[in-house]
């Protein structure tokens, strides 16, 4: 950690630790994650931390020091972890992640042992280095990490069903997003009138999020966890 960052900087450089924490890269097109939207790593950044979020007022995104926007976290995604940006002609997603999506990536699994073992190392490494900012607890990681990745899966697998019905790729991918020239910034999509970003509902506890299943709606009612039903201990 350099002391000499400058706090958005700082904010950055954790946001990318956390980013890459989160999700797995992969060598497959048809793994894929939200660029924006409501299941964003944009918002589980805004979920842990909302006081590192700009201000939105008018679709458009403030400049406050110390505060980072979704078009500043997605360029910094991009140039210093290889988060590649696709199009995608899948119809349904526009509302939930817009036009454009992370390829080769996917969230990761914390029912795994292995992975839930790895994200909770890594959180140590960020706490350690980023005592300031990082003050969300471990389970609040965990959890927060759990419903965002099943929340995805439950929007993402029924649209594949609907526009894949062969089988074939998904998402139908256009063209990878093109590297710009550090002269031209990618302009903020808040500029363009979109409302701002919706505040992420509250994630739901681990057991809980494994109780929901690929043809659920995220506001669906839930299974009875496996705690619930007393076959957890």
């Amino acid at each position: 950690f350099n002391s000499k960052m400058s706090a958005t900087r700082q904010i950055l450089t954790m946001a990318g630790m956390l980013a890459v924490s989160v999700t797995a890269g992969t060598s497959d097109p048809n793994d894929a994650i939200a660029r924006k939207g409501k299941l964003s790593i944009f918002q589980l950044l805004k979920h842990l931390l909302p006081e590192v979020i700009q201000p939105y007022k008018g679709g458009i995104a403030g400049r406050k020091a110390g505060k980072i926007s979704l078009a500043q976290l997605n360029k910094y995604l991009e140039r210093h972890h290889s988060f590649h940006s696709a199009r995608t002609r899948m119809n349904g997603l526009q509302s939930v992640a817009g036009n454009w999506l992370f390829v080769k990536r996917r969230w990761i699994d914390i029912l795994d042992p292995v992975q839930l073992l790895h994200l909770r190392q890594t959180y140590q490494v960020i706490r350690d280095e980023f005592p300031k900012q990082c003050i969300f607890t471990e389970n609040a990681f965990a959890e927060a990490v759990s419903w965002f990745s099943s929340s995805w899966q439950q929007v993402i697998l029924p649209r594949c069903a609907e526009n894949c019905p062969g089988g074939h790729q998904w998402p139908p991918i256009c063209r990878p997003r093109r590297a710009r020239a550090a002269t031209q910034p990618r302009p903020d999509p808040a500029q363009a009138g979109s409302n701002p970003p919706s505040e992420a509902p509250l994630p739901l506890s681990i057991t809980q999020a494994a109780a929901r299943v690929p043809g659920d709606s995220v506001d669906a009612p839930l299974r009875p966890s496996c705690a619930e039903a007393g076959t957890l201990r």
